[in-house]
């Protein structure tokens, strides 16, 4: 049987490693797991391994699903039986984009790609459009939940919309609720116009290794094409980067196309790892 805690320490990267002073960062959270008497779901055969986080909750809708959290090896027969195995459950599975053969086993194995990580390196952007950047106030709740729950659609992973509904339902609760005062972990920063009509949205989670990560971002369709998505990113970078943040990172539906090209081809950020999911 594989020893998963000598593997953790054994290994030089990990899915979520988005660069490497991330290493040991997710190195240490996986010993905790390990540590705390949790154990994942382990399918093996011979050299080869697959373990999955059976006790993973869905980020949005908190439904259960199976996370892959290890593997090695040559794995088509494993993906088969955690599929038989793990019936009860979605599989989800981390890839690297540049890791084309296990993309292409994921694929063959009835998986489909469910969301990108997008991610960066902060420096200083030059900005030239006629809007306005704010922090969020809570008098823009209201217009923060609303313009959400408009452009939902856009932000749903594949195969999901007839979930548009309940989706839409949970994401008004979570951000009734969410706290994106001085204190808190969230940003919320707003986009006005010249005639000081709010715009769009741009909604953070920092984090203490310096890294800014794009929670949700929302322009009104009337803006569309207007540059106020990529507005808000670089302008909310430059702030970042004087506050001593360094790394910003962003998570993109695969139905997304349009948000993938803002991010890539007009606001600088690289692809990273995309999650794929395997649905019953």
């Amino acid at each position: 049987m594989i020893d998963l805690k000598a593997w953790v320490e054994s290994q030089s990267s990990f899915p979520e490693c988005l660069r490497p002073e991330d290493l040991e960062h997710s190195r240490s959270q996986r010993l905790a797991y390990l540590e705390s008497g949790q154990a994942p779901r382990l399918f093996q055969e011979q050299d080869s391994f697959l373990a999955w986080d059976a006790t993973a909750l869905e980020r949005d809708t908190q439904r259960p699903l199976a996370l892959l959290w290890a593997s090695e090896g040559k794995v088509d027969a494993l993906l088969e039986q955690s599929k038989r195995e793990l019936s009860e459950l979605p599989l989800v599975a981390s890839a690297f984009f540049s890791e084309g053969d296990w993309c292409e086993t994921l694929l063959g194995h009835g998986f489909y790609p469910l969301r990108s990580f997008v991610s960066k390196p902060m420096s200083s952007q030059s900005i030239d459009y006629p809007f306005t950047l704010r922090c969020g106030k809570e008098s823009d709740r209201s217009f923060l939940t609303a313009l959400a729950v408009t452009v939902a659609s856009h932000t749903l992973p594949p195969h999901r919309q007839s979930e548009l509904s309940a989706y839409s339902r949970i994401l008004t609760q979570s951000l009734l609720k969410l706290d994106y005062s001085e204190g808190s972990e969230y940003r919320l920063y707003v986009a006005e116009d010249s005639g000081r009509q709010r715009v769009g949205y741009l909604l953070l989670r920092l984090d203490e290794r310096r890294t800014a990560w794009v929670v949700d971002i929302g322009v009104q369709k009337s803006h569309w094409g207007q540059g106020v998505a990529q507005f808000l990113v670089l302008t909310a970078e430059n702030l970042l980067l004087k506050k001593g943040y360094e790394f910003y990172v962003g998570e993109i539906s695969a139905s997304n196309e349009r948000s993938f090209y803002v991010a890539t081809q007009l606001c600088g950020f690289r692809p990273n790892r995309q999650l794929w999911r395997f649905d019953r």
